[in-house]
């Protein structure tokens, strides 16, 4: 090893138009030497090393490591889909909003559409807290028949426990967010004065 990176120095002292140092070439002997005793110690080292390793098969993943990493997965992929619903509902909603009180679609007026946006987010955003408690006090009454339920259809998921909830908080960001909406604009419409003077 250290005798190729040693020719390997003196390729780029070539290439570098320094025609080779004497340095390399004084550690070349040394290098070499410690190439040759490495190789005379090579099989020894391999007939020590092969009976430690035989028994010390690697097979990947145990089981349980396999259902970790399964869960995982499946906890990371639900993640992303529920946010991509939530996105995607809190777009439609403003979407909704801004075609009925102006008239035209969103792309023709976007920072409406952002206003709104801006709105029904911040509208579920203090339903986090919310939900959270809802979810733990649900949970311990709901628990024991969710699990039944579960089992007996071969769900074994949250999405048994998470799914009533869901409609329950979506329908209080749909009351909160006419409110939150007209705030949003008033303080748009006021910045946007102060702005222009």
């Amino acid at each position: 090893m250290l005798t190729a990176c040693c020719s390997a120095n003196n390729v780029f002292a070539l290439l570098a138009g320094q025609g080779g140092s004497s340095q390399t070439r004084a550690f070349r002997p040394q290098a070499e030497r410690l190439t040759q005793r490495r190789a005379d110690a090579l099989p020894e080292e391999k007939a020590q090393n092969a009976d430690a390793d035989a028994p010390q098969a690697r097979q990947g993943l145990s089981a349980k490591g396999k259902r970790l990493a399964a869960l995982g997965t499946a906890g990371a992929l639900s993640y992303a889909l529920l946010k991509g619903l939530k996105h995607a509902i809190i777009a439609a909603i403003a979407w909704y909003l801004v075609a009925r009180r102006t008239g035209v679609p969103p792309p023709r007026n976007w920072p409406a559409f952002l206003t709104s946006y801006a709105a029904v987010y911040l509208a579920s955003s203090p339903l986090i807290a919310v939900s959270v408690f809802v979810y733990i006090f649900i949970l311990v009454f709901l628990l024991l028949f969710a699990v039944f339920v579960c089992y007996f259809i071969f769900i074994l998921s949250p999405k048994c426990i998470y799914g009533p909830i869901q409609p329950v908080k979506w329908a209080a960001i749909a009351a909160m967010t006419p409110a939150v909406d007209r705030f949003m604009t008033a303080v748009a419409g006021s910045r946007v004065g102060q702005n222009s003077v």
